[in-house]
């Protein structure tokens, strides 16, 4: 870690306050102002400055550029750059990729034939809100067999693929930035 290094503090710790008299909390975000002989680090956030004890940074302490898209919750960011390599919901795409101030990326892992727009459709027509498992099976009209689309799920894929490829179209022409798609497959 080097001074002016993003951090974030991974547990709370009641005995430890800021300048404010707030507690160093999980996922509190702070920037390094100071190093000390002792390994111990001063820090200021948006609770304050404290000087965090050396072993504390230690067990606790990480650096903060990357995280879980659900811990950007409410961050602002110059670039957000966004990692889909499991299955994800559009929940788990719009927080990560409504982050960057001047720019967003998503980079996609593919398997077999598919393409990155082929992942993303996927991702973003998914819900996965938590439901009772009679009232989902009830929505989808009884049982049926999830890992086999249905002729309507097809069709909308094929809907939302020709939408999303008109609407790269369409940011593309308005801008003065060289051509990209919407997604890189690794």
């Amino acid at each position: 870690m080097l001074v002016g290094d993003e951090v974030v503090t991974r547990r709370n710790d009641r005995t430890l306050r800021t300048s404010q008299g707030l507690m160093v909390k999980n996922r509190d975000h702070w920037t390094i102002t100071t190093i000390h002989a002792d390994h111990s680090l001063t820090v200021t956030g948006r609770t304050g400055t404290i000087q965090l004890p050396a072993s504390y940074v230690a067990e606790h302490a990480q650096l903060g550029y990357a995280q879980t898209g659900h811990a950007t919750q409410g961050r602002t960011v110059d670039t957000a750059l966004l990692l889909i390599d499991t299955p994800t919901d559009g929940r788990g795409i719009y927080t990560p990729m409504t982050r960057g101030r001047d720019s967003n990326h998503a980079y996609v892992v593919t398997e077999d034939n598919q393409t990155a727009l082929d992942v993303l459709t996927r991702a973003v027509t998914r819900d996965w809100i938590d439901q009772p498992a009679l009232t989902r099976q009830g929505q989808l009209g009884g049982y049926r067999d999830l890992a086999t689309p249905r002729h309507d799920d097809v069709d909308d894929f094929a809907e939302l693929e020709r939408r999303a490829q008109e609407l790269i179209a369409e940011r593309q022409s308005r801008s003065r930035e060289p051509k990209r798609g919407l997604a890189i497959g690794l």
